[in-house]
């Protein structure tokens, strides 16, 4: 089951990563393509593929005029001041009459308001430090170097962003840079960074065999990592079975009948 659960992930990757066609190399080379996959996985929260497409759009609606996001680098002459503005502008704006976003969204973005100890640091503020403001070539070096674990603690910082959407992030950028990162995660340790548990993984895992005895969703994580490699050398298994348990849950019925029109004669 594990195994046959696994093989879905090519429906996943069809789906989820066909927006970047082949432009993938543009997302470690131009900061705004870069942020963009990296919120295209940190704004699902549950909400359906239109809503979080609106939020994204609603950011780039945001930024125009006030952040450069034509530029390669343009984050990274963002001031405090533009910051601020662009802040307001997203608070305001609206898509065919409705907010959508929420407070969460809002600070995982700009940061909490609050000056004091309880401030936290939001992406923005975080990419305006990044060579060249690019997410996703700063996490391929930190993989490169060993590092996934502190990429993973990094995002989980931003307020709103916890274990799912940290490993979502991660899985799906080795999944694009396969060949540069295979060496760096194939071990259960690193796989831990690389499987993110929601309830549906959950629900699909236990249907699978796979049985959870811990709370935390790393040691969750680690559990279905372990029991993937049970199961098979491939040490790609554990990725692939998160990718096609997350299909399941949101695609089962055209899973379904592409399973079934495979299976027709001729």
């Amino acid at each position: 089951m594990i195994a046959r659960v696994a093989k879905f992930s090519y429906l996943y990757r069809n789906h989820y990563m066909r927006i970047l066609g082949s432009n993938i190399e543009l997302i470690r080379t131009h900061w705004w393509h870069a942020f963009r996959f990296l919120l295209m996985k940190l704004l699902n929260r549950g909400r359906n593929e239109i809503v979080s497409r609106r939020i994204r759009e609603m950011v780039e609606d945001t930024f125009d005029g006030i952040i450069d996001i034509a530029s390669p680098d343009g984050i990274v002459r963002t001031g405090e001041k533009a910051l601020s503005k662009a802040r307001l502008a997203f608070e305001e704006i609206q898509y065919d009459g409705k907010g959508y976003k929420s407070e969460a969204d809002i600070q995982m973005i700009f940061g909490s308001k609050s000056s004091g100890e309880d401030s936290r640091q939001g992406i923005l503020q975080f990419l305006m430090a990044l060579p060249s403001g690019n997410i996703v070539q700063y996490s391929i070096n930190q993989i490169q170097n060993h590092s996934i674990a502190g990429v993973y603690e990094q995002l989980c910082q931003f307020p709103g962003v916890g274990h799912i959407g940290a490993a979502t992030y991660l899985r799906d950028l080795v999944e694009l840079f396969y060949d540069e990162l295979d060496e760096y995660t194939k071990t259960v340790d690193s796989q831990t960074y690389l499987v993110p548990v929601d309830a549906c993984v959950r629900r699909v895992a236990k249907e699978s065999g796979i049985m959870f005895d811990c709370s935390s969703p790393l040691e969750q994580a680690r559990t279905l990592a372990e029991a993937c490699r049970e199961v098979s050398i491939v040490h790609k298994l554990p990725l692939n079975f998160s990718q096609g348990a997350v299909w399941l849950c949101d695609k089962t019925f055209e899973s379904l009948m592409s399973m079934l029109k495979r299976e027709l004669p001729g």
